[in-house]
């Protein structure tokens, strides 16, 4: 039996406030860990499907033996979008797919494993009464996956396809953690330390510019990339979840603040007009999504320095409390 599975990954993150698929958990991206596990269960063709900050993901994703494919209209779409894509980019025939989001880092490969054993059109893991994650599909489900147009996402599409899903009881706690927001992170830390009860430091680092009286943070960057992406301060304000009046309020402070215009708004014509980063705005969000990768290499090397030694003992379970 050939089994394949797809990926999403092409969210903004904005919730959890940092690009989650690359966020670490035991030293080890999110998304490379849900691959590992794909891996380890023995599952064969592996398509993550990307969109925002893809080309970072294509890189973290280089020596996986994985395929990063896109959704370009990643601010316009919901999952099901983006799972479709990478169903529909599917090079190999499979005889069932796992399908998951992008955020799930603790899903064991015997779970995984136990699932394929287990018959049926679809198979989703339940520990301790609640539905976790991935999904597993009969690949015979598939071209009817892609033409549906209906709502409610992945689960609108199994109602209107009459296909029930077995539920398989499973141990562990894992499947059922995502990383939607900082509290669900900790919560899989947590998890991940109890399990391997020998979780190291790990890093944290909220990276800001200032001038005058502005700090400018990651927030403020993905708020200007959206208003690029979608020529729209209000649908860049959707994207992120804040209101119009907060978004334009905090736009026009960075403005005042920084000293520098970063959005020009066209009227009329044939697109209807909109809102886009001038040059100004596109140079301040490139120099400092290239401050902060620089920053965020060099510190793995200091991290290590300052901390490999301690993390070293802490795994090998040689250190302790008096």
């Amino acid at each position: 039996m050939k089994v394949s599975a797809v990926i999403a990954a092409a969210g903004l993150s904005s919730r959890m406030r940092d690009f989650k698929p690359l966020v670490q958990v035991g030293g080890e991206a999110i998304v490379a860990r849900i691959v590992r596990s794909m891996r380890d269960a023995g599952v064969g063709e592996i398509v993550v499907v990307g969109g925002y900050r893809g080309d970072e993901l294509e890189r973290a994703l280089r020596d996986r033996d994985v395929r990063v494919v896109l959704n370009h209209s990643y601010t316009d779409t919901q999952m099901l979008h983006s799972l479709k894509i990478g169903i529909a980019s599917l090079r190999e025939p499979c005889d069932r797919l796992f399908l998951t989001p992008g955020d799930i880092p603790l899903m064991r490969a015997e779970t995984l494993r136990a699932m394929m054993a287990q018959e049926g059109q679809a198979v989703r893991p339940v520990h301790d009464g609640k539905t976790g994650h991935p999904l597993l599909l009969d690949a015979a489900l598939i071209p009817a996956l892609l033409d549906f147009r209906g709502a409610g996402g992945l689960n609108g599409a199994l109602r209107e396809l009459a296909v029930a899903a077995v539920d398989l009881p499973v141990d562990d706690y894992g499947c059922t953690l995502d990383a939607d927001t900082q509290e669900d992170l900790l919560k899989i830390r947590r998890q991940y330390s109890v399990e391997r009860s020998g979780d190291g430091f790990w890093p944290k680092l909220h990276i800001q510019i200032g001038r005058g009286g502005c700090l400018f943070g990651p927030e403020d960057a993905q708020f200007l990339e959206m208003i690029g992406q979608t020529g729209s301060i209000q649908r860049a304000c959707a994207c992120v979840h804040i209101s119009y009046t907060r978004g334009w309020t905090r736009l026009r402070d960075m403005e005042r603040e920084l000293g520098l215009r970063l959005t020009e708004r066209s009227v009329g014509g044939a697109e209807g007009g909109g809102t886009m980063l001038t040059a100004d705005g596109r140079a301040l969000l490139a120099a400092y999504r290239g401050f902060v990768g620089e920053l965020l290499t060099a510190s793995r090397a200091a991290f290590e320095r300052s901390f490999g030694a301690l993390n070293g003992r802490l795994k090998d379970g040689e250190a302790g409390t008096t």
